[in-house]
């Protein structure tokens, strides 16, 4: 008799905790998971006590209710802490996110403030040295492909000299 409870105990044990590694987080999880184990430890621990004084059954039943309520308090402890986690990563995420909006704010401020103290002659001469830097880069372009292109030609007209060669030193054959 006690082997089957100890068996039916042990196979709802083995139930309960392949489903709560399944679990996704939801609030008071923890209390329930504890408070099932705590049932299913307390009852094969209370049907085996029980067992000694021929009362199985109402061991069993005592040391689940015992098992659910202690397994229960340990849980919720548990989903304490998670929820405190949570509520400490949410605060340390809105203060990141306040930090980043008043550093944008003053990197505003700054610039507008650097436009106030910039006269028209200072933008004028950043236009200018733009338009320098630009026609520079244009200039050197220009450079670089007419030097590509010189180097081609170079090429076509040594393979023409070479086909010539070849040709003339065919012809003198004699």
């Amino acid at each position: 008799m006690i082997t089957k409870h100890l068996n039916s105990c042990a196979l709802l044990c083995a139930a309960l905790y392949f489903t709560i590694g399944c679990s996704s987080y939801d609030p008071g999880i923890k209390t329930r998971e504890g408070a099932a184990l705590g049932a299913a430890a307390g009852a094969v621990l209370g049907a085996v006590i029980g067992h000694q004084s021929d009362e199985s059954g109402d061991g069993a039943a005592v040391g689940a209710g015992a098992g659910a309520i202690i397994g229960g308090i340990l849980g919720s402890a548990q989903d304490k802490r998670e929820l405190e986690e949570r509520a400490d990563q949410a605060r340390i995420r809105q203060e990141r996110l306040a930090q980043k909006a008043a550093i944008l704010e003053a990197e505003t401020e700054r610039d507008i403030a650097r436009g106030f103290s910039v006269t028209d002659q200072e933008v004028l001469e950043a236009e200018q040295r733009a338009q320098a830097a630009r026609n520079e880069l244009l200039n050197v372009q220009k450079q670089r492909a007419e030097a590509i292109e010189r180097q081609r030609r170079i090429v076509a007209a040594e393979a023409e000299t070479k086909a010539a060669k070849a040709k003339v030193s065919e012809l003198m054959t004699y």
